[in-house]
Order: C-alpha cells, then structure tokens, then sequence
C-alpha cells in the first residue's frame, strides 16, 4: 500500500510539473526592425492607449519583470517625446559616495547609502543604462540578491530593445540611443578604436576585430538626442 501510495504521489508530482511547464509562457521571438517613431510617439501621449508613457513608466519602477518587449520599446523610444526629456542631463553623485565605489567591502550604513543614492539616479535618469547597472551593483552590495535580478532583468530587457531597432551594421539599420553613453554601453566588451559623425544624423563607433589590426563598424541613430541639443543651443546648429 506504502508503494502504492508513493506511485501516485510520484505521478501527481510529473503530472503538476508537465501542467506548469506547458503553462509557462515562451520567449518572445524578437524581431529585428526600424521603430515607427509617429506610431510611438501618438500611443504614448494617447491616455487610452495600453502604452501610454505614465503607465508604463509606473510598471518600470515596480518590482516585477511583467513587462513584454513591446512595452519596454515603447517606454524607451517613447522618452523622447516628454518633456523632461535630457540627453544630457547627468546625476552627480557626492564625492563620498564615489569614493565607496573603489572598495570591496562595504559596511550596513555604507551599503544604505549607495543604494540611496543608486535609487536617486534612476528617478533623475531613468534609462541611463550604467546608472541601471549601478542600481544592480548596489542591491547585491546591500545583499538584497532577488531585487538585484529584478532590476538586471529591467536593463536586459532595455537592452534588447535597443537592440532591436535595428542590426547596427549601417546607417539605414542603426541602433537607436536616446542617450550618447549607451552606445559605448552596447560596445563595452569591445574595444572601440574611433568614432566618427555620419550625416544627418548617424554615430559610427569602430572596434577592433580581434586578433588583427581591422575594425567592425556600428552605426548608432541619435536623431532625438541632436534634435534636443539643437533646440536648447539653436545657435550652433
């Protein structure tokens, strides 16, 4: 009877982990294609649109990994035409606080105040992709493991939107950034030798190939960070 018992204990348990397996959603197949901008820019100022730019930036700063690729395009892309929008605005953390960067330990009160000061980056830059990757780097300091992988999952996912606009291999396929440090972001396990303008509106980052002395280019799209410089400098445009 004891056997018995264990037999169907045994097939309850295959049985529950085949229902959640197939119940387990499949990784999005992400295509590789130039965003419709006009699209983007009429949903996200649309209130009863589902990517609607408040809404989606209110899902961003919770703590779950929910969102679909659609949606992180959307909020990423969709930056560009809000109006606290700032390619350039960076957030300058105090001296003290760079400091502790450089060392390997960190006390309890030293750990609270880098992921202080990480949390205060992000609400200032949300999609500084290496301020992102700070955040990480200060929940694993102060030992808070799961949201460290939440927030890892969030730069990924921006990430791959990026990604996504385009393959980088030429202007009429390049990545759309929305800040200029994300192209070096992208490039960072490679060594870039040189970058160069390409009219209207194109940045090419040249790595070297390894093991030679040749380079791969990559094309980045900063339309909309030129657009927001010109209009606040119009006199060197």
């Amino acid at each position: 009877m004891k056997h018995f018992a264990r037999f169907i204990l045994f097939l309850f348990v295959v049985g529950l982990a085949i229902s959640m397996a197939q119940a387990r959603p499949k990784k999005p197949v992400i295509t590789t294609e130039a965003p419709n901008m006009e699209r983007i820019k009429t949903v996200t100022g649309n209130a009863k649109s589902p990517y609607y730019f408040p809404k989606l930036m209110a899902k961003f700063m919770e703590n779950d990994t929910l969102m679909a690729h659609e949606e992180y395009l959307y909020l990423y892309l969709g930056y560009v035409f809000q109006e606290d929008y700032d390619p350039y605005r960076h957030f300058e953390c105090p001296k003290h606080i760079k400091d502790l960067y450089i060392k390997s330990e960190l006390n309890r009160a030293e750990q609270d105040s880098v992921l202080k000061y990480a949390k205060m980056a992000i609400n200032d830059v949300p999609f500084d992709l290496d301020q992102l990757n700070f955040l990480v780097w200060a929940y694993e300091k102060r030992q808070k493991k799961a949201l460290a992988k939440i927030w890892q999952h969030k730069l990924d996912r921006l990430v791959t939107a990026i990604r996504s606009t385009g393959t980088g291999l030429d202007p009429e396929n390049a990545w759309y950034v929305i800040y200029p440090s994300q192209e070096y972001f992208l490039l960072q396990k490679l060594s870039v030798t040189n970058s160069s303008f390409v009219e209207p509106y194109y940045e090419c980052l040249s790595v070297k190939k390894q093991g030679g002395d040749t380079s791969d280019n990559y094309y980045f799209n900063i339309r909309y960070i030129l657009e927001e410089y010109y209009r606040k400098h119009p006199q060197e445009k």
